[in-house]
């Protein structure tokens, strides 16, 4: 363990249960605030794929295949690879 967390935890271990808590809850809030960032860059990352994929439907740059088909293909690829 780093020297500066266990310190820190000497520090805590010093504390009277009310602050204790507190410093607990400010934790958690500041863990799940970088959670929340980290969902919102995914969601961002994953709207920016969604928008690229809609504008190469849109332009024609990609076909669409439908279920059976596509289940076909990638049994066919599997089946190359199995060789």
């Amino acid at each position: 363990m780093d020297s500066d967390v266990s310190a820190l935890l000497h520090d805590a271990r010093q504390l009277e249960h009310h602050e204790l808590v507190g410093l607990v809850h400010e934790l958690l809030r500041i863990l799940s605030d970088d959670a929340e960032s980290e969902s919102s860059e995914i969601e961002n990352a994953w709207d920016e794929e969604i928008r690229h994929r809609l504008a190469e439907l849109e332009t024609g740059a990609v076909a669409t295949v439908n279920g059976p088909e596509t289940i076909a293909l990638a049994r066919a690829e599997l089946a190359k690879h199995r060789a």
